[in-house]
Order: C-alpha cells, then sequence, then structure tokens
C-alpha cells in the first residue's frame, strides 16, 4: 500500500506522578491517504499501569472514507482524545473544531498550564 502522510499527533510526555489511567493513552497518532482515497490510521497507545501487559500497544485501522474515519475517531474512548480528534479532522478533511456543547465538561489543563496571564 502507497499513500502519503496527511496528519500527525504525538501526545507530550506527561510529567511523574500524572500517569494516564489503565484504559490507555494514545501517544502517537498517523493518518495516511492512499492512492485509492482510504485512510489508514496507525496509533500507538501506551498503558503504564498496567504491568501485566506489554506498556506500548500498536494498532492500525483502514477506513474507507472521510465519514469512516469520523466515526472511528468519534469511537474512540481514549481519556486524551480530546487533544488530537479535533485536530486530525481538521489536517484531514478540513472539518472545522467544533465547540463544546454547553453542557459539556471543559477538558483538563495540561500540566503547567495556568490560566492566570504571566
Amino acid at each position: 500500500m502507497t499513500g502519503r502522510l496527511v496528519s500527525f499527533f504525538r501526545h507530550a510526555d506527561f510529567a511523574e506522578g500524572l500517569c494516564p489511567p489503565a484504559a490507555g493513552l494514545v501517544e502517537t497518532l498517523a493518518v495516511f491517504k492512499t492512492r485509492t482515497d482510504r485512510f489508514l490510521v496507525y496509533y500507538i497507545v501506551v498503558y503504564p499501569e498496567l504491568e501485566y501487559q506489554t506498556p506500548r500497544q500498536e494498532y492500525a485501522r483502514l477506513c474507507p472514507d472521510a465519514d469512516a474515519l469520523r466515526a472511528f475517531l468519534a469511537a474512540m474512548a481514549y481519556p486524551n482524545k480530546w487533544h488530537f480528534a479535533a485536530q486530525i479532522l481538521a489536517e484531514v478533511v478540513g472539518d472545522a473544531p467544533s465547540e463544546p456543547a454547553a453542557d459539556a465538561p471543559a477538558p483538563p489543563e495540561p500540566p503547567g498550564a495556568s490560566a492566570e496571564p504571566d
């Protein structure tokens, strides 16, 4: 299969003591567009709290079109999904990041972030 890289996400390392939950955390995600206009999603999930499992798992998913890519990203349940899903869709298919619903909880601030101006 040949294609070109159309989007890439790499999660910054967490400070010690701020490990993600056992559900896993998407560390790296790349989307390639194939010559046949399908989308190959390659991603790495880290599981630092699980001693019995390999701490890093690699996955790949072939989505036949942009709608399937949207559905695949929407179905992801990783706690850092809000870091990458809108960015990936904006870069790959031109979707503008949507505003969160009024009743939706705000995403957590990254470690070291402050609402106070310097």
